[in-house]
């Protein structure tokens, strides 16, 4: 499967929702609203994620729709500096529009629990199966 491939329709939830202004969006990747749309996230941001489920070049001084999941089971990008089990939870990563294994004591906030990886996934590999919750 690729990034942004949904796997179940069980307990699935897709929203339509615009991209921020001037920027380019790849099927599974991390998002939160920033206030002009969704946008890639990082670890500063504390709940409210979504994962993109299409592409779409940048467009100058325009919002578009996209879908994105808010909630089911994706396959995200991943950092390829962590190894990840099943079981082990994800949250936001320093690397826009990524995660990485949920440590507690680098959370902001219990809302950047995202889910629960359902598939082991290696230091090589650049996406993760998850049971993705969007830490709401």
């Amino acid at each position: 499967m690729a990034a942004g491939d949904v796997h179940k329709q069980y307990d699935y939830l897709a929203i339509d929702g615009y991209c921020k202004t001037n920027t380019a969006i790849t099927k599974g990747t991390l998002c939160d609203w920033n206030g002009d749309g969704f946008a890639a996230a990082t670890d500063a941001v504390a709940h409210g994620f979504v994962v993109a489920l299409d592409d779409k070049a940048a467009v100058a001084s325009t919002q578009y729709t996209l879908k994105w999941l808010a909630k089911g089971v994706v396959e995200i990008y991943k950092v390829t500096t962590m190894n990840l089990k099943v079981g082990d939870c994800v949250m936001p990563s320093a690397t826009a529009g990524a995660v990485t294994k949920w440590i507690v004591s680098n959370a902001i906030d219990a809302g950047q629990n995202l889910g629960m990886v359902l598939e082991e996934a290696s230091t090589t590999a650049t996406t993760v199966k998850v049971l993705f919750s969007g830490g709401y």
